[in-house]
């Protein structure tokens, strides 16, 4: 039965007993497990859920609000297990809606409509997450097959993630951010997610929030597993798990295990049509100057790139020539076509298409097991274990050598002379004419295979401590923690480029008249000659000697020493004044190996290989923290609650020394129908280990030079300020390769976030069953830890008012012009600002005939999000917000009816119409928006009996595409970075079978 809390808690409240009021419930014994006197300031839910202990019945409060009294979900009604009410971004118990910063609980059932099989693509769709990492953009990223959490788009480093409260070991070589593919979702009971900073409490990463990712116990035996498959192939996506949990000795003991199994197919940009052709935005060659009418960049379809084709090419004389089954003729010029979408008619060229992954694909082995024993009546033993084997990949491409790959020798490609056999006569005799003996060759090898990094990894976590309770009046704990995560990275079909070059450097044996490699040294070394023309795959021998798989290894360790105790000071009238204080001491240590041919730039390529120098690093920080609530008033005419809160939390890095964050907060119900909350907070990030410590890389990036003859009039001041850099007129660029420098800067200092909310909850007795709240947030990052991409480094230089800024100085120029070098490594820029109003409304209520329906609607509208690079220039500003990364509304909105046996629901998910650029001009682009979309998934379920349950979803019911333009279709960014936020699958179906015992 469905009963709003206020009736039943006065149904059930005895005499003299009010809401809000102090209660003490004696010790009593249920099942023969004795309970430990409760004391404090309870809410109705918590009053009835005692009451009901041992009666059959169980209480659980859904997002509208109302108290739903239910026989127990395990089926087991002689098991009765009594949950503490803790919701993330405290240490003392509350409710949800008793906290000052906007929360949200995304809980089994939720997780259970959902068809995706790991919690990060369930999370992703609550508006006020980020696109942070998984399946779907995990293209050329180191942590592909992970998943990350990135609360208000604010970067996975400035959300912390928490598994039943407590930190776990980075899953990441890369930053400190937690890997939630190894809870898998069949082993989450719920996740808490609040945004804000929360620093204070938890210390650092919780600049933008915190996730709590809580684990399920059950009593008995329960078993599910469900398949998911694509309408249209690819991504298809399994789970199986088997969760177990009992009591033993009389009840003083529990135990729990959880064994889970999940895979996600990978889905290839070819299998969609609208991956199936790249698409590009070029500058357009019509283009007459900024305010002309006339777009500065053109979307171009089926663009391959001319330089690097299937089949060998040369250059020369002004000419691309490729060599290929009707011999050797000039490359296709590209066409372009003003003012409509263009092509490129590279015929032989390389498409993304061919190697893209919309979504990597990964596979988890989990287990996952907790035991509690009572040593004492008030002393409990706890221990945990969480291990995960995890696999995942992501394509890279194909190997390449074009004038983009500077390798060995500085020259583009390998170079193969005219007196080499394997040189057809076609091109011996264009070198010939020319008066050449040499030449370099560009191709893409596909015969070599995909350039692959395949992740075999490895994370455990070992949990141990005691807790308990003093004069039935203080709780204490003390814990220690160990995680370890290891990576065993291979990055496959890699050239070892000493020999690949003696490879292909062939001529003819003067004995046996056979091909043989030039170098005297590499035959004596086994080398077997190759002929690049042919477009053969190598044979055995051939892989052998100049094919080889690239190793790497990483280790994360962490372990926390941790003392807490908490409880009620002392009274006031309004109630006891409670609090928690602890001491912590975390270590944390990162070693990363690299193959040494790596090392030794023998199977370097266009920065995709590039070679890590070895990092072996660690931190330990000291931490104080105290937590107070206190009840000023309670129950007056106007004031029914005033409640007033903070935190404080020291820490001491020995890397950067000593932070303070803090945050108060003021919640303020005037009646019962209505409670308004406000927060303000100072959270400090410490810089991570491979932010301070990881090896400085340079990589090869291209794209077209903003001082190019097409770009030079995008803006208003870019064509002055080339002149300005020396850039001549006329410049074209010639699309060499530029070297892009990221990497650690160990004199960087901490991130500190001030961060205000302010919010209303409105639950009007009027309308039983409905819940609004809307929360303000204002989140500013001062010396923000951040890199600029290549791109927008360059476009900023040129774009502000003068030269005299900070992009222009991370630039080199080379002799003829072109971009030589840009830095990118970390650094502390100004600012990092967002603001915005998240927003939610549910209602619960009974229908005719049984039925009865609940609804939430989740929403987010950003007002601002933007970086600033120089707090002195205000022409340093990125603006963020309305761009296709960060659109301006999301909206998510479920309906679920229920009667008897029967669940049937539908989630509708909104992403408002955005800007391919916040900042650019109108005529900037030819398609300068991206269109809003529209996502409905439709789920339904039928309990056959109290013990089987069968499931069936579909997602993406409409099979919406992905909005049309450049950045958010194959090449532009279709499944990488914020692109990922549109769903590139397509219809999908699931269907889910659990039973219980």
């Amino acid at each position: 039965m469905n009963v709003p809390a206020q009736d039943l808690g006065a149904a059930l409240s005895e005499a003299g007993r009010q809401i809000g009021r102090d209660i003490i419930v004696p010790a009593a014994s249920v099942n023969g497990r004795r309970s430990a006197p409760v004391q404090g300031r309870y809410s109705p839910e918590d009053g009835i859920r005692i009451l009901l202990m041992g009666t059959g019945l169980g209480v659980r409060l859904n997002d509208s609000g109302t108290l739903i009294v239910q026989q127990s979900p395990l089926f087991d009604p002689a098991a009765i297990q009594v949950d503490e009410v803790v919701v993330t971004g405290s240490r003392i118990a509350r409710r949800d809606a008793d906290t000052p910063a906007p929360t949200t609980v995304v809980d089994r059932q939720l997780m259970d409509q959902s068809v995706a099989v790991n919690v990060a693509d369930v999370l992703r769709e609550l508006p006020s997450t980020g696109v942070g990492l998984g399946s779907a953009n995990a293209f050329r990223n180191a942590d592909a097959g992970a998943a990350f959490i990135d609360l208000r788009g604010l970067g996975v480093n400035r959300s912390l993630t928490l598994i039943n409260g407590r930190r776990r070991v980075s899953g990441s070589s890369m930053s400190s951010a937690v890997d939630i593919n190894t809870i898998p979702a069949a082993m989450l009971d719920r996740v808490e997610v609040i945004t804000g900073g929360a620093s204070a409490v938890y210390g650092a990463d919780a600049v933008s929030g915190v996730a709590n990712l809580i684990t399920r116990h059950v009593d008995g035996v329960e078993m599910s597993m469900r398949a998911g498959v694509s309408e249209h192939g690819g991504a298809d996506n399994y789970a199986a798990s088997l969760l177990a949990g009992r009591d033993f000795a009389q009840g003083r003991g529990r135990a729990n295990i959880g064994l889970s199994y999940t895979r996600s197919e990978a889905l290839r940009a070819n299998e969609r049509g609208f991956g199936a052709k790249r698409v590009s935005s070029e500058g357009n060659p019509a283009n007459t100057g900024p305010n002309d009418g006339i777009p500065d960049r053109i979307t171009l379809v089926d663009f391959n790139d001319s330089y690097a084709t299937y089949e060998a090419n040369i250059y020369l004389n002004n000419t691309t020539y490729v060599y290929g089954p009707q011999g050797l003729e000039p490359l296709k010029a590209p066409i372009f076509r003003p003012g409509s979408l263009g092509a490129v008619v590279g015929d032989t060229g390389a498409s993304f298409s061919d190697w893209f992954e919309l979504r990597s694909p990964s596979e988890v082995y989990a287990v996952r097991g907790d035991i509690n024993y009572r040593v004492t009546d008030a002393i409990e033993a706890f221990a945990e274990l969480e291990y995960a084997d995890t696999s995942g990949s992501n394509i890279e491409q194909f190997f390449r050598a074009d004038e983009r790959n500077i390798w060995l020798n500085g020259l583009g490609g390998p170079i193969i002379r005219i007196d080499n056999p394997f040189m057809p006569d076609a091109v011996r005799g264009l070198l010939a004419d020319a008066g050449r003996d040499r030449i370099a060759v560009r191709k893409v090898y596909r015969e070599f295979g995909e350039i692959e990094n395949i992740h075999d990894r490895r994370t455990m976590t070992l949990v141990g401590g005691l807790k308990g309770r003093i004069d039935d009046r203080f709780d204490w704990q003390v814990f220690f923690q160990s995680g370890r995560f290891e990576d065993d990275v291979r990055t496959t079909n890699l050239p070892i480029a000493s020999k690949f070059h003696a490879a292909v450097d062939v001529v003819l044996d003067p004995v046996s008249g056979q091909p043989t490699c030039r170098s005297a040294a590499a035959r004596q070394e086994g080398c077997v000659p190759y002929d690049i023309f042919s477009g053969a795959a190598p044979t055995q021998a051939q892989r052998d000697y100049f094919l080889h798989t690239r190793l790497q290894e990483i280790e994360n360790t962490q372990q926390v020493w941790g003392a807490q105790f908490s409880g009620p000071l002392f009274e006031l009238p309004a109630g006891p004044v409670a609090f928690a204080a602890g001491v912590e001491r975390r270590t944390e240590s990162l070693k990363t190996k690299d193959d040494p041919l790596s090392l030794n730039n023998e199977v370097t390529f266009v920065g995709l290989a590039t070679p890590r120098p070895p990092v072996d690093a660690d931190f330990a920080v000291n931490e104080a923290y105290l937590e107070l609530r206190a009840p000023l008033v309670a129950n007056l005419t106007g004031v029914q609650a005033l409640d007033l809160e903070g935190a404080l939390r020291v820490s001491d890095y020995d890397t950067i020394g000593r932070t303070t964050a803090w945050n108060t907060a003021l919640v303020y119900a005037p009646v019962q129908d209505l409670r308004f909350r406000v927060s303000a907070s100072r959270s400090v990030r410490a810089p991570n280990l491979m932010e301070l410590f990881g090896p400085q890389t340079v990589t090869l990036t291209n794209f077209v030079d903003p001082c190019d003859l097409t770009r030079i009039n995008e803006t208003a001041n870019r064509l002055a300020n080339c002149r300005a850099l020396g850039i001549p007129e006329g410049f074209r660029d010639t699309f060499a390769a530029t070297r892009f420098t990221t990497g650690g800067n160990p004199d960087l200092k901490a991130e500190t976030a001030d961060s205000v909310t302010a919010g209303v909850v409105v639950r009007p007795r009027f309308a039983q069953g409905l819940r609004i709240t809307a929360d303000y947030y204002d989140i500013k990052i001062k010396d923000a830890v951040t890199t600029f991409a290549a791109t927008t480094i360059a476009d900023r230089c040129v774009d502000s008012a003068s030269i005299d800024n900070v992009f222009c100085s991370l630039i080199s120029f080379g002799s003829d012009y072109n971009l030589d070098a840009i830095l990118g490594a970390n650094v502390n820029v100004a600012s990092l600002t967002t603001k915005g109003i998240d927003f939610s409304v549910a209602y619960a209520r009974e229908l005719p005939a049984g039925w009865s329906a609940d609804v939430r609607l989740l929403g987010n509208y950003l007002i601002k999000k933007e970086r600033s690079a120089d707090p002195s220039d205000p022409r340093s500003l990125v603006i963020d917000d309305g761009g296709y990364g960060d659109p301006r509304l999301r909206l998510s909105l479920s309906t679920r009816v229920r009667r008897g046996p029967i669940t049937a629901g539908m989630v509708n998910t909104f992403i408002s119409e955005s800007d391919v650029n916040p900042q650019a001009t109108q005529e900037a682009y030819d398609i300068p928006k991206v269109e809003e979309r529209i996502y409905t998934r439709v789920f339904a379920a039928y309990d056959l009996s109290e013990r089987y349950r069968i499931s069936f979803g579909v997602d993406n019911l409409f099979d919406t595409k992905p909005p049309f333009t450049a950045f958010t279709y194959l090449g532009g960014g279709g499944g990488q970075s914020n692109a990922a936020r549109y769903d590139n699958v397509g219809r999908f179906y699931s269907l889910g079978v659990t039973a219980r015992f």
